[in-house]
């Protein structure tokens, strides 16, 4: 597949994601709808690592380390952008989203 149709589609999907979360907070409570959300990505995420076999033991210590990497970039991060989606348009809340990839720069930096 040319890399245009992958830079389409990703366009598309990240496009589509935004007005999606502002359905989804008008429909059901935040908390409800993350929590939901980040199961439903963990149960496909463990079904693809288990099929290419590339699902490793940890100790834990890593799930730990697992636990709050999860929680301080996913879960928290997701939950304040839902609750900004119950006041601000889609678009407005996709390019103050996007900064998150200059603020990892910086920090990276």
């Amino acid at each position: 597949m040319p890399i245009s149709v992958h830079y389409g589609l990703t366009v598309l999907i990240w496009g589509l994601t935004w007005t999606a979360i502002r359905l989804q907070v008008e429909a059901a409570p935040v908390d409800i709808s993350v929590f939901y959300r980040f199961v439903m990505a963990s149960v496909v995420a463990l079904l693809v690592v288990t099929l290419v076999r590339r699902l490793e033991k940890l100790t834990l210590k890593q799930h730990g380390w697992l636990v709050l990497q999860g929680a301080t970039l996913y879960s928290i991060n997701f939950l304040l952008i839902y609750r900004a989606a119950e006041s601000m348009t889609s678009g407005l809340l996709a390019v103050v989203f996007s900064l998150a990839a200059l603020f990892n720069a910086l920090n990276g930096w």
